[in-house]
């Protein structure tokens, strides 16, 4: 048994018996340590690596609106944590003895804040995309001011664009200008808001595909 209290900042770690502290959000909390071993090279290990790796890959391509729509997520885990959580749970699908995206499940932020009313994708080409919808301001909390947050995600190339557009609900659009597209793609697009003013979020929407050309 070796437990360390650290004098200044109050944290705890080693193992009592069968425990280890650790730290989570200040708090000093008791958890078990695995009970069992399992085969890491296993089938089902590395499937679930396979997941685990998947899914790591995809939050960090596109890691600062997962921030922004999961700031709220949880008082007891990092926005990365619950994007990732939820992301593996509901994002994700098995088929053919392997794990890939199901893109129209990814959510890119959870809220109470009204989204917008009626979006659609309006026009696009080769040059930019842009999305419309009606002025919902005002109704249930949702404000003028509000800010639309846009990510274009091309899954064959893993690129994607974010954009964020201040007074989006007034504007009833939002428009972004692709710079160095590399090939002929459908896009996924999705959207949400957050208050300028507040710490309110919207749940993601998802839009569906645009195809996107070379010039």
């Amino acid at each position: 048994m070796a437990v360390v209290q650290n004098p200044i900042i109050g944290r705890a770690r080693g193992k009592y018996g069968p425990a280890i502290f650790q730290t989570v959000y200040q708090k000093n909390i008791l958890r078990s340590k695995p009970l069992l071993y399992r085969d890491p090279a296993s089938p089902a290990q590395q499937l679930q690596r396979a997941k685990f790796q998947l899914a790591t890959s995809f939050i960090s391509k596109n890691l600062i609106p997962f921030r922004i729509g999961y700031a709220n997520a949880s008082p007891f885990r990092s926005a990365y944590s619950s994007a990732l959580s939820y992301f593996m749970n509901n994002s994700m699908q098995f088929d053919a003895n392997q794990w890939s995206i199901n893109y129209p499940e990814i959510k890119f932020s959870h809220g109470a804040l009204p989204g917008f009313l009626y979006p659609e994708i309006e026009e696009y080409d080769n040059t930019f995309l842009r999305v419309s919808f009606e002025d919902n301001s005002g109704a249930s909390g949702a404000s003028e001011s509000d800010i639309g947050h846009m990510i274009v995600f091309n899954s064959q190339m893993t690129q994607f664009y974010y954009l964020q557009t201040p007074h989006a609900r007034t504007d009833r659009s939002m428009e972004v200008v692709f710079n160095n597209w590399t090939t002929q793609e459908n896009a996924h697009v999705y959207i949400f808001a957050t208050q300028s003013t507040g710490n309110l979020i919207s749940n993601c929407e998802y839009l569906g595909t645009a195809l996107i050309t070379l010039p």
